[in-house]
Parts: structure tokens; C-alpha cells; sequence
């Protein structure tokens, strides 16, 4: 989990190459819908192949890795420059720092931290 969400951010930031797949995700409501009104799904959810490159490694050296990502996100900031998503297309920073925070959220309580 701790390496997909680092390739997740690594998506964001455009040093993964990830393609667009248009579909409802990209719609402006239904976007604003999943960042502010809708809660994240609790079940596992298909994921972009891009976002499961990194295999585990060392336990120290994965969390590391994801907060150094985490750190470069937060650093890049809602006028930065993100990279499209795979599934949302072009969003905002603002909007992204939405999705990050629920993506990490969603699965920090799926293993009960």
C-alpha cells in the first residue's frame, strides 16, 4: 500500500507517464461529487497499472520514499504543475490535494492506522 500511494504521487508529478482513460470520473460534477460529497468506497477499486510499479521492498526505505513524494506534493502546492490523471483527467492542484488526502486517508484506515 505504502509503494501505491507512493506511485500515486508519482503520477501526480508527472515522473510517472500515465495515460488518460476518458470516462464519468473525468466529469466536472461527478469529480466535485467524489472530492466533497461522496465518501471514498470502502472495497478495493481497480487502479491505474501505472500506480502499481513499485514492488515492496524495505519497510523503512518504501515509507521514506512515500514521504519524500508526499513532502514534493505539498511542495508543488495547489498552483503547481500535476500531471493528468489516469482516471480525473486535468484537475486542479486544489483539487488534487482533495484526492491525495481521501486516497491516503482510504487506505490508512484500511489497515486500521
Amino acid at each position: 500500500m505504502i509503494c501505491h500511494l507512493s506511485d500515486s504521487l508519482r503520477v501526480a508529478g508527472g515522473e510517472i507517464p500515465s495515460e488518460f482513460k476518458p470516462g464519468p470520473l473525468a466529469n466536472p460534477l461527478v469529480r466535485w461529487l467524489l472530492a466533497y460529497a461522496i465518501p471514498f468506497p470502502k472495497e478495493r477499486a481497480q487502479t491505474a497499472p501505472e500506480m502499481l510499479l513499485t514492488p515492496p521492498a524495505v519497510w523503512q526505505a518504501d515509507l521514506l520514499a512515500v514521504r519524500e513524494q508526499l513532502r514534493a506534493a505539498v511542495e508543488r502546492g495547489p498552483q503547481g504543475n500535476w500531471a493528468r490523471h489516469p482516471a480525473f483527467g486535468d484537475v486542479s492542484g486544489a483539487l488534487y490535494g482533495v484526492f491525495i488526502y481521501k486516497h491516503f486517508d482510504h487506505h490508512l484506515r484500511q489497515f486500521g492506522v
